[in-house]
């Protein structure tokens, strides 16, 4: 006798698989909603797939799925007190924790990402499928007259015919059997676990869930018909596999029963979005909680976000990091207007914007934020930073930047009064030439001043661009110091108009040649005096 294996939890701890994001899709194109999409480019430049794999602690695919829908949705829980709720009673019970993970862990053992397929079974039979039924009637009265006039010979060969022309319905409709009718098999495990759920639910309303159930249970005993054949394992078996298979050509039982669930399959669509949801619902809650417990784990510092009620937007928070950098330096912010951030080469600005990019999508899709308090409105994000050329497309890096910004400007501009938007922007328009980048920077940021419902977070290298809003909009910078010939950047974010330039610094640092160091700065001296620029 072999000791069972004792079960090892994996709350609080960190996943032991490495999830194929393309594998979460279909639920997300299915479902998204362009009202509070993340866009590709928001996504890709705040690297919320990275997100995804450092917060992600879910025990299934239908968990998994949801997570990942949350991440491209910028749209708050309804309910977020009793999401805490259930959160916390996994954090804190662990016997509730345990029963919940051992309901989703069997769930798990039975399915893959393919249940995503039970949100699209196509609906389009052939258009013969819904005359099978009258077939048997047909026969019927075809048969008669041979029965009545006792023309043996003839009624053996009608039925010999009968029987070759449903073999060949019989078989044809299996190709309909596996689009239509098997993927529709995850409906019933969706039901055993969701029914499992219902039992140690005592947060949720289940009454739409236990009619979903109940309408699965009857789809059930139809499936049936489909999966007798999965029984075969001895000689008998197959023998009586075999009758019923017959049974079922000569009465065209699978292709009518195919006809009937194939015509129900919006209707199961409807029921089995709700248990998909349920069930991801619970484990998502389940992944946030073991997530926050690996966070305590490693003394890493995170807080639930508190959304403003204020019209005005604003964005507050105490020892704000990315969690995605290691020993990442935090930063207290207090936003509520356009502010400009200055900065020399490798100094935090881009790491700074995608901080507040990434902290914003977090407390959305896992009301966890990684900071030690955070204060914010319901914003709507668009950013543009990391821009880049599209040689397919024929578009240099200043077209794909001026279309970017195109976007942020007529979303933010139709978006009524009491919406409040977040622009992040790196490096504005850095792929034109000074003096024009300069003059379209400022009479961008002045039209999303004017707006009145959007905050724009700018950083530039342009000097003389923040000299033009010195007075009309925050500025902060960050700095560095040079010790024993080595740049030394604290990533701090500090107030005022101070710019060290460093370039040419790392020139010197990279050990570049003399000659290349003394004639860039002789170049910087010439074209401060050619434009005038205040350098």
């Amino acid at each position: 006798m072999y000791a069972k294996k004792k079960y090892m939890s994996i709350f609080g701890r960190l996943q032991n698989r490495i999830t194929i994001i393309g594998h979460l899709d279909k639920y997300y194109n299915l479902f998204k909603s362009q009202d509070t999409l993340v866009t590709d480019d928001v996504y890709s430049d705040l690297n919320i797939e990275e997100l995804f794999h450092y917060s992600n602690r879910c025990i299934s695919p239908v968990g998994e799925m949801l997570l990942y829908y949350r991440l491209r949705h910028l749209s708050k829980n309804s309910n977020l007190d009793l999401s805490e709720r259930v959160i916390n009673r996994i954090s804190d019970s662990t016997d509730f924790r345990k029963r919940l993970e051992l309901i989703l862990t069997k769930f798990t053992k039975n399915i893959n990402y393919s249940i995503s397929d039970v949100l699209d079974v196509p609906t389009n039979l052939s258009k013969w499928h819904q005359y099978l039924k009258y077939i048997p009637i047909v026969y019927g009265l075809m048969l008669l007259p041979f029965l009545l006039f006792g023309q043996t010979v003839n009624l053996i060969l009608a039925i010999v015919l009968m029987l070759v022309l449903n073999s060949i319905i019989h078989y044809w409709n299996k190709i309909y059997i596996d689009l239509h009718i098997r993927p529709l098999i995850y409906l019933l495990k969706l039901k055993a676990t969701a029914s499992d759920l219902c039992e140690v639910d005592e947060f949720y309303a289940t009454k739409d869930i236990k009619e979903s159930i109940d309408v699965i249970g009857k789809l059930e005993k139809s499936y049936f018909v489909f999966g007798l054949n999965k029984y075969v394992e001895s000689d008998f078996a197959l023998l009586f596999t075999f009758i019923i298979e017959f049974v079922k050509t000569v009465l065209l039982i699978e292709p009518i029963m195919t006809n009937v669930i194939a015509n129900k399959n919006v209707e199961y669509k409807l029921h089995s979005k709700r248990l998909i949801d349920y069930i991801g619902e619970w484990d998502v809650s389940f992944s946030i909680a073991s997530f926050r417990t690996w966070l305590n784990y490693n003394k890493c510092v995170y807080s639930t976000p508190v959304y403003s009620n204020s019209e005005a937007c604003c964005f507050k928070a105490t020892d704000l990091y990315n969690p995605l950098i290691i020993d990442c330096v935090p930063n207290d912010v207090d936003i509520d207007y356009t502010i400009m951030i200055t900065g020399s080469n490798m100094s935090g600005k881009s790491t700074f914007l995608r901080t507040l990019g990434l902290n914003i999508i977090s407390s959305y899709a896992l009301n966890t934020c990684y900071a030690s308090s955070m204060r914010l409105s319901e914003f709507k994000l668009y950013t543009i930073l990391s821009v880049a050329d599209n040689l397919i497309a024929s578009k240099s890096y200043y077209s794909s930047e001026v279309e970017r910004m195109k976007f942020a400007i007529d979303k933010c501009s139709s978006e009524p009064l009491n919406c409040s938007n977040i622009v992040l922007i790196d490096e504005i328009f850095k792929g034109t030439n000074t003096a024009e980048r300069i003059s379209i920077a400022n009479a961008v940021i002045n039209y999303f001043i004017e707006l009145h419902n959007t905050i724009v977070v700018v950083s530039t290298h342009d000097i003389e661009l923040a000299y033009s809003f010195d007075g009309i909009v925050d500025i902060y910078h960050f700095d560095e110091s040079i010790d024993h010939n080595k740049l030394i950047f604290d990533y701090k974010l500090k107030p005022g108009l101070e710019y060290k330039r460093n370039a040419i610094s790392l020139l010197e640092y990279y050990d570049y040649p003399l000659d290349i160091i003394q004639k860039a700065k002789l170049n910087v001296h010439k074209i401060k005096d050619s434009f005038n620029l205040k350098l």
